[in-house]
């Protein structure tokens, strides 16, 4: 009975151990082929085994390295001395450690991350200390260049906006003496076409006047280019802003306006949004009197202010937009006229600056919005202000 019991259980024993042999071939394979150094060192501090990747990544023989410590193997004394420490932890505390050192190769330092754990013998004592250790060397190369290039733009951003401060100040001062120098040129011209007029022939008269005209075309594009590059956002502003409340301001402003031109403006009731209400307000201006600017003789203008809510899987709008029924533009200028100075080509009949549409886009840039554009001639603009909910 007894050998009939040992030929059934003899099979299973060398089916158990065939797999167990499988599975330390798998293991080396495993440990021969990682990119990773992996060593053990017994109680003294000696290597007991490395694999191929310690070769490869130090240049130094196994069968050289086996029985010595790193000092031993010729590894410079600060080097070894910091990770024979380690090793030292590890066998008195049983705590695994992390260390990080680097090696000089045949292809020059070496930078390893390495994770240094214990192996217990049956009687839980730690009888030898594994490590592994990684080749960082390229992700500690880029690290230092991704810093140096942060230390770089940081201080590219500082001498920026330094620069864009005293732009800004330059603008303000020199778009203020301009202005003035305009007005003073103007008010000479006016003062000689009312007091010397007698000495002018008709013709000379029209030209002073024409003079004048471009004293102020000039004078308005100054303010509207000093306005342009003036705009900032202080985030200390940036709140709920309720735009029924803005709309109503705005057109309480332009009244006069919109009177004189006979617009209609209806609107949607419109979403609190997240923003600076006085560039928001600035927006609302500059779409309205675009909008009262190029009427279509024979059209009483009306102006539709829309709202609507676009939901996507990624980002979410209030939609905004400024419905005309005006002349409107062919669809291919839609990217030029948010260009600084881009004006319609009769200049005579619609004037302006060039700038009104051109601050609106970057009043939308500041909002981390976008504004777009729809039309065809004689058929009305649509300008839609896409705010980030």
């Amino acid at each position: 009975m007894i050998e009939k019991n040992l030929q059934v259980e003899h099979p299973d024993k060398q089916r158990a151990e065939q797999a167990l042999i499988e599975r330390e071939e798998q293991l080396r394979a495993l440990v021969e082929n990682t990119p990773d150094v992996i060593t053990r060192w017994d109680d003294s501090l000696k290597l007991v085994f490395a694999n191929a990747a310690f070769v490869e990544k130090t240049g130094t023989d196994v069968s050289y390295a086996i029985g010595k410590t790193c000092i031993g193997m010729g590894m410079p004394v600060d080097i070894a001395q910091a990770y024979m420490d380690k090793l030292r932890m590890v066998f008195a505390t049983g705590r695994p450690q992390e260390h990080y050192n680097y090696f000089p190769s045949p292809d020059g330092l070496v930078h390893f991350h390495s994770r240094i754990v214990p192996e217990y013998d049956i009687h839980g004592k730690v009888y030898t200390v594994l490590g592994i250790a990684r080749d960082i060397t390229h992700t500690r190369n880029v690290k230092i260049e991704l810093d140096e290039l942060n230390r770089r733009l940081l201080h590219k951003d500082r001498v920026n906006e330094a620069l864009m401060d005293e732009l800004g100040t330059f603008t303000r001062i020199i778009g203020g003496q301009y202005a003035d120098a305009l007005q003073k040129a103007y008010t000479s011209l006016e003062f000689l076409i009312n007091n010397d007029a007698r000495n002018f022939s008709n013709e000379g008269r029209a030209s002073l006047r024409r003079v004048q005209s471009s004293l102020q075309r000039m004078k308005l594009m100054t303010a509207d280019l000093v306005a342009f590059s003036s705009i900032e956002a202080d985030e200390a502003s940036f709140s709920a802003v309720e735009l029924n409340q803005v709309l109503d301001i705005v057109r309480g402003e332009m009244e006069e306006k919109l009177t004189r031109s006979k617009v209609t403006v209806t609107a949607d009731t419109l979403p609190v949004i997240n923003g600076y209400a006085m560039l928001v307000s600035l927006l609302f201006y500059h779409l309205l009197d675009n909008a009262v600017k190029f009427t279509r003789p024979g059209v009483k203008p009306v102006v539709a202010v829309k709202y609507n809510s676009i939901d996507s899987r990624d980002l979410s709008y209030h939609v905004i937009s400024f419905k005309d029924n005006g002349i409107g533009f062919e669809e291919g200028r839609s990217d030029k006229i948010f260009e600084l100075f881009s004006r319609h080509e009769d200049r005579q009949r619609y004037k302006g600056s060039g700038i009104g549409l051109a601050v609106c886009k970057k009043i939308m840039d500041r909002h981390g919005g976008l504004i777009t554009t729809e039309s065809n001639p004689g058929e009305g603009s649509l300008f839609s202000c896409w705010f980030p909910r």
